[in-house]
């Protein structure tokens, strides 16, 4: 599955969701040019994506490179 995050990685909250979302009206209106903005950026972002800064992420990946990177890492383990 899919999920929206900041730039940081972390979920977005109600607001900016709602922001998000109330914009892809207007990406949508303008006969779908909106949508396509996302073959001209790096990061594959819509303009509503680019207006409130956030990010379409993969959400297994996403979580596993979250648990990755809580994991105690096994290098320092043998060193101590």
């Amino acid at each position: 599955g899919l999920v929206v995050a900041d730039r940081h990685g972390e979920r977005v909250r109600i607001v900016r969701a709602s922001c998000r979302a109330f914009f892809a009206l207007f990406s949508a209106a303008m006969f779908g040019m909106g949508y396509t903005l996302m073959f001209f950026t790096r990061s594959r972002q819509t303009l509503h994506d680019l207006y409130t800064n956030t990010l379409v992420l993969d959400a297994k990946a996403t979580m596993e490179r979250l648990a990755a990177d809580a994991a105690p890492n096994k290098a320092e383990d043998d060193n101590a």
